[in-house]
């Protein structure tokens, strides 16, 4: 797809009203979109969309306005959600197929402004969403409920779709000081998310690198554990008759597993009890 008719696919899809642009998203986002193909002798895409049933979907380019519109054989007929995941899925593999030298040219943009949602869209190198700026707006919500409160419980990441399994009071570790801004408090939620097998929405991914962050939280998470055993061989107390010997035997293995910890779950030349 040339550029100009990719910035007009991109109006298209900030043009559909915000409930089409979040289900659509969500059908993307699923992968629901197959047999994607170029409509012959016209500036146009076709697909199937899986929905409550499979829908034949179009996304066509009309020249004399300039724009893009959108057909299915669904009920609602024209500029639907299953249009909006078929355009989404097609910038997606235009992106993807696009040479190296033409994903590094520079693209011109507005002037860069602080914040995080103008980061994440010089990142990504084009507008924000409104699904992709609600999501921002949540999160920066919850960066300043966990600033007063000090901490987050597992529910509260449910605002962001994050919140997995689990017990929802449970309160999270998820940082040894407090983020000072939105960027990174969100790579703490990254490198929670991830340790728990979950993923971040893709068009997070910009600003989803948690770089040395995530080495430093693995030893701070580990020198936590080793506290834990520490206190509870300091809070063992010494037996007397029979249980002496089982006493000393489970301490003994507490001690080596210390040590194991603290050498990064590597037995050191000092790991004999």
């Amino acid at each position: 797809m040339l550029p100009a008719l990719q910035d007009a696919a991109w109006k298209f899809l900030r043009r559909l009203p915000d409930a089409t642009q979040m289900r659509g998203e969500d059908y993307f986002e699923r992968g629901t979109v197959r047999r994607v193909r170029e409509i012959p002798g016209e500036n146009g895409f076709q697909g199937e969309v899986r929905g409550a049933e499979t829908y034949l979907t179009e996304v066509i380019f009309d020249p004399s306005e300039g724009a893009w519109y959108g057909l299915c054989s669904c009920p609602v007929e024209e500029d639907c959600k299953h249009a909006y995941a078929l355009m989404r899925t097609v910038l997606s593999d235009a992106k993807k197929s696009a040479p190296a030298a033409t994903k590094a040219a520079p693209k011109a943009k507005k002037a860069p402004a602080n914040g995080f949602s103008s980061r994440l869209a010089a990142g990504l190198g084009r507008e924000l969403m409104a699904t992709e700026t609600a999501f921002v707006t949540r999160l920066e919500t919850l960066f300043v409920q966990a600033r007063t409160k000090g901490s987050l419980q597992r529910s509260d990441l449910g605002a962001l779709g994050l919140a997995g399994d689990g017990d929802g009071w449970e309160r999270l570790d998820l940082w040894p000081t407090l983020p000072e801004n939105v960027h990174d408090f969100w790579l703490h939620l990254v490198s929670y998310v991830r340790e728990q097998g979950g993923v971040v929405p893709d068009f997070m991914l910009p600003l989803s690198d948690p770089g040395p962050l995530a080495e430093r939280l693995e030893k701070w998470r580990r020198g936590r554990t080793v506290d834990r055993w520490k206190k509870l061989l300091s809070n063992l107390q010494r037996p007397r008759g029979p249980r002496r010997r089982i006493w000393a035997t489970c301490g003994c293995v507490l001690k080596m597993t210390v040590r194991w910890w603290n050498g990064g779950g590597r037995e050191g030349k000092n790991s004999s009890p």
